[in-house]
């Protein structure tokens, strides 16, 4: 199954080029290219890692989805408890279009995971009242709308 599907998906090139026009300095232009371009700009970063762009993307795509597991495990932890957390990590792990996504050059995964991020210290801020959450809050809650997976 894996060596019928492409390389990368329609979108990707359009990832990519903005990616590579803001690490030639262009951040403009690469901006102007994708206007959201906090997954490009992750590219980039992982590109200086990994110095081929196509294996950088779908390494951001990876590592971002496979990272969810951990807001998820302590949103559900904290709502419900550790088996309820670690099943609902588990079916997250095993579910069809999480895998797909994981695999795929797209923005989608890295939307998940600041949005689950997002969401748990939205919910840490309103427990525990603690002034730090409250202030971090914005700016995590900015991070997903940065990577939209519906722009």
């Amino acid at each position: 199954m894996a060596l019928l599907m492409p390389v990368i998906n329609h979108d990707g090139p359009f990832y990519i080029a903005a990616a590579q026009k803001i690490a030639s300095g262009s951040l403009r232009e690469g901006i102007r290219s994708f206007h959201m371009p906090f997954y490009p700009l992750l590219i980039v970063f992982t590109h200086y890692i990994v110095p081929n762009w196509v294996v950088a993307a779908h390494l951001v795509s990876l590592l971002t989805s496979v990272f969810t597991i951990i807001p998820l495990y302590l949103l559900t932890r904290d709502f419900f408890s550790r088996e309820s957390a670690v099943g609902a990590c588990l079916a997250f792990a095993l579910l069809p279009l999480s895998n797909h996504l994981a695999v795929e050059v797209m923005k989608d995964p890295s939307f998940l995971f600041f949005f689950a991020w997002a969401v748990y210290f939205a919910q840490r801020a309103i427990h525990s009242k603690k002034l730090i959450y409250f202030f971090w809050l914005p700016y995590l809650a900015c991070f997903p709308f940065c990577s939209d997976s519906r722009a």
